[in-house]
């Protein structure tokens, strides 16, 4: 498609994707509007075209919304914002069609001045409900996407969504890291609706058995009336009536099969019936928000095992460093070499490492098996210039996208060793 539209124009305009479906042209000083309306129709044309599959033919179509410069506007915001809304037009009557914006027209979706640009998709509230829940999938990931972190993105979607659908509360449940107790770990709240992250206690996932029964195949629970909650969880209830909820759509956060929590949307006003497309939509958002969540956490859980690693690691009294192959690279080194080394840095050369164990077969050993690309070495030496013993161990590593990397473990064993009754290596 993108090749397509490229052709349709000449090389002072501007064509490109801008995310997900949808494309944008600048066309610098059309002649007339004529001339901007034929272009449109050649898109149009092209969109019809028939792709020939093995054994079908697919057909696609696009729609299109037309801003001019200077009636419509005079920068590139303006333009972006009623072309916009001239493009949701086109797709309101029936789409496969272009429309060129109306000063005079009455959009009763939005207005112009409500209408986001580019640089503001996550304000999802200007767009017409049923535009925003044919792109939801998009918003959200643009929002997961732009967002500086996914707990930010988490927030600003529950805030986004709870307004939109008009729920009173949204939030999500996780499983803690031992698996044994269920904790809110965010919240949403309407106008006027009291929070409730702070006062619910942990619960533990032994008492949630018989509620989350309610679930059904899909790790999907929509209730009109919590009263149906009763008979199987009356704890639940009772948390629930007490919060003031009366109707509820939750969903469970999976990661490969396996529970991990629930996204919720409370409704308090009234024992709402949600329609078939808020419910799809709804769910939409908690597993793509679920998804996420889950990388969120493995990511975390990996740096505090890392973290946890490495203070091991640099409490060691061995030398323990990380070098490449073929340029001596500082790929990492543990407290006891920085301390012995002052001048190594991360990302530096090594050779003022290696210039710390001069005079010692120490130096000789790592040159040698760097030099010979050595894959997993271990050998105890003597140094008889020194006096003293020692054990190195080799092993051929990827580090970080270095596969050409070698991780050291020098070990001082001369302690251990009874001169007399070891046989002297020589080096």
């Amino acid at each position: 498609i993108s090749k397509g539209i490229r052709q349709l124009f000449s090389n002072p305009d501007i064509s490109g994707r801008i995310g997900g479906d949808e494309f944008m042209v600048f066309l610098k000083n059309p002649e007339s509007k004529e001339q901007v309306i034929h272009k449109a129709k050649e898109i149009c044309k092209f969109f019809r075209k028939t792709y020939t599959g093995e054994n079908r033919d697919y057909k696609i179509s696009g729609s299109i919304g037309v801003a001019i410069c200077p009636t419509d506007g005079t920068t590139y915001h303006e333009l972006f914002r009623k072309a916009d809304v001239a493009l949701y037009e086109a797709k309101n009557k029936g789409k496969d069609r272009y429309e060129i914006f109306d000063p005079h027209a009455n959009y009763n979706y939005c207005n112009d001045h409500d209408v986001c640009d580019i640089t503001e998709r996550t304000q999802i509230t200007p767009i017409k409900q049923n535009m925003f829940l044919e792109h939801i999938e998009k918003y959200i990931l643009e929002i997961l996407f732009e967002a500086k972190d996914v707990e930010t993105a988490i927030n600003i979607i529950l805030d986004r969504v709870g307004r939109h659908f008009g729920v009173t509360r949204a939030y999500i449940f996780e499983n803690s890291s031992e698996g044994k107790n269920c904790i809110n770990t965010f919240e949403w709240c309407n106008e006027g609706a009291k929070s409730e992250i702070k006062d619910i206690p942990k619960t533990p996932l032994s008492e949630l058995e018989t509620y989350f029964e309610l679930f059904d195949h899909n790790g999907v629970f929509y209730c009109e009336d919590i009263k149906i909650i009763k008979k199987t969880n009356s704890d639940m209830y009772k948390r629930l009536k007490s919060q003031g909820v009366k109707s509820i759509l939750q969903c469970f956060v999976l990661n490969n099969g396996e529970l991990k929590g629930y996204v919720g949307f409370d409704e308090c006003n009234e024992n709402r019936k949600w329609t078939k497309s808020e419910i799809e939509s709804l769910l939409i958002i908690a597993k793509t928000v679920s998804a996420y969540l889950v990388k969120m956490r493995i990511a975390e859980q990996f740096e505090k095992e890392k973290a946890r690693l490495s203070c091991i690691i640099d409490n060691q009294k061995d030398w323990i460093f990380v070098l490449k192959a073929q340029t001596y690279e500082i790929l990492y080194a543990n407290s006891k070499v920085m301390n012995s080394c002052a001048s190594a840095e991360i990302g530096e050369n090594g050779f003022e490492l290696l210039k710390q164990l001069k005079k010692s077969y120490k130096r000789k050993v790592v040159t040698q098996i760097l030099l010979n690309q050595k894959d997993d070495y271990h050998h105890e030496y003597y140094d008889v210039e020194k006096d003293d013993w020692f054990e190195i161990t080799s092993i051929k590593i990827d580090w970080e996208g270095t596969k050409d990397a070698n991780l050291f473990l020098i070990n001082d064993t001369t302690k251990n060793k009874d001169r007399e009754k070891t046989e002297y290596i020589y080096f």
